[in-house]
Parts: C-alpha cells; sequence; structure tokens
C-alpha cells in the first residue's frame, strides 16, 4: 500500500503566503503542490464551503504496482495526473486508464487504483461531503460510479480553442456535477469575470494562464489549482506562448 509521508501538509497559497490547513472554509485562491513523494499523499486543501460540510483536495503518489482503496462514506473524484493505473469499480470490467483520465465514485462503491505501470503515478483525489442530506437514489438515477478514458473523448473545437465534456448529471451529493476540460489558444480570455452559484476547481494540465479571483491575478501552471466557492467573481485567460488546457469541474 502507499505510505503517508513523515513531513507534514502543507498549501501553497500564491500572494498570502503559506499556512497550515486547518477546518476552516477552503479559501477561493491559488494552491499548488509544494513536494514530490516516492510514495504517500500531499494535502493541497481541506475545510468547508458553502455547499459542502468537508471538501478536501490531495495529490497521492502511488509507487508502481501499489494500490490505494476509493471506497469511503464520502463522494470522490479521482483524476489520473501521471501513469496508468487499474481500475477497479464495482462490478464493472477491469480498466486501464491513463493522464487525464477520471473515476467519479459514489459513497460506499467499491474501488480501487492500482498503478500498472513501471514508475511511480500520481492522482489528485477530490473527496467532498454535502452539507444537504445525501441522496443515493439520485446518485444511481444519475448514472452512478463511472470510468472515463481521456483518449475516448471528442475534441469539440470552438473560436477560442475546444472542449472535452466528461460529465454533466446529478450525484449523490449534488444536485449536478459537471466536468470538462477547456483547450484555450494563445491570448485568449475564456471570457469576462463572472459569477455562479455553482463551485467550481480550475486544475491546469498544460501551458499557462492567470485566474482572477475578486479582482485578484494569479498566475497558473501546470499542477496548480484554483478553487472557487459559489458566486466568486473569477475569469481566466492565457497567458503562455502556446494552448493551455485546464480542467473545470462545477457542482451545485
Amino acid at each position: 500500500m502507499y505510505r503517508l509521508p513523515r513531513l507534514p501538509f502543507w498549501a501553497l497559497c500564491t500572494g498570502l503566503g503559506c499556512t497550515a490547513l486547518t477546518a476552516a472554509p477552503v479559501a477561493s485562491i491559488k494552491y499548488a503542490p509544494v513536494a514530490a513523494w516516492s510514495a504517500g499523499e500531499e494535502r493541497l486543501f481541506q475545510g468547508e464551503s458553502t455547499l459542502l460540510a468537508s471538501v478536501e483536495m490531495d495529490l497521492v503518489t502511488v509507487a508502481a504496482g501499489q494500490t490505494m482503496p476509493g471506497t469511503t462514506n464520502q463522494e470522490s473524484l479521482w483524476l489520473v495526473q501521471r501513469g496508468e493505473f487499474l481500475v477497479e469499480l464495482g462490478d464493472d470490467a477491469e480498466r486501464v486508464v491513463g493522464p487525464g483520465s477520471i473515476v467519479l465514485v459514489m459513497p460506499g462503491d467499491a474501488c480501487r487504483l492500482t498503478n500498472h505501470g513501471d514508475e511511480s503515478g500520481t492522482v489528485y483525489r477530490l473527496r467532498y461531503q454535502s452539507k444537504a442530506p445525501v441522496n443515493r437514489a439520485r446518485g444511481g438515477e444519475g448514472g452512478g460510479s463511472l470510468v472515463v478514458d481521456f483518449g475516448a473523448l471528442e475534441f469539440q473545437p470552438h473560436d477560442r480553442g475546444g472542449l472535452r465534456s466528461y460529465f454533466d448529471r446529478p450525484t449523490a451529493m449534488t444536485s449536478n456535477f459537471e466536468m470538462h476540460v477547456t483547450t484555450l489558444n494563445r491570448g485568449i480570455t475564456s471570457h469576462p469575470p463572472h459569477t455562479h452559484t455553482a463551485e467550481e476547481i480550475i486544475l491546469m494540465i498544460h501551458g499557462e494562464a492567470e485566474e482572477l479571483i475578486n479582482g485578484e491575478p494569479y498566475a497558473l501552471k501546470t499542477g496548480e489549482l484554483v478553487f472557487l466557492d459559489a458566486m466568486v467573481p473569477h475569469g481566466i485567460r492565457n497567458t503562455g506562448d502556446g494552448t493551455c488546457m485546464y480542467f473545470a469541474f462545477q457542482w451545485r
């Protein structure tokens, strides 16, 4: 099994310094990994939000051949950053997926991810508990747990770049959860600063960008992310020399 590092977990908050994580509300700012482990977990943020009683995100490094369990009473989203992983999800057939692929796990569903490669791999893990009562029937009716292979997604071009859609559905913990990857052309702003009732995470997977949050600019590079609570003004612009790509997942 993977092991925990001996050092404490930290979150890097650009412009605000580094502070130890607490159970306070998650700030709508930038978070970035500050260490790379041969095997272990790094907590990126943890706390509560407008819609969630608890929400936490980790970057988990898994040694070759090792397994990480994914069964909890929380709902969770697993996103492969590096390497290939064998996914065992309930009674579904086993699948091997690579970078950019995700696993959405409903509360209590059996799930395991095993590093299928010869080197260590990394996975972002988002776990959350809603303030509203858990609705397992709604999660099942929305499609239940699922695996989405990045390589199977269709690229949908548009005038600013393009889009890959993962899912858009209700879950046990949310009335709706939507996830996609945006490709943004050089120098392009996705849209002017705006607000919405959904909470959101933006995770950079290629290139460079600037996220404007409450009027404050945050430079983003590959592997860094921002958490956006409900009704927080924000907007993103490509600041690199080529295209940039980022995950956007939001729930309400």
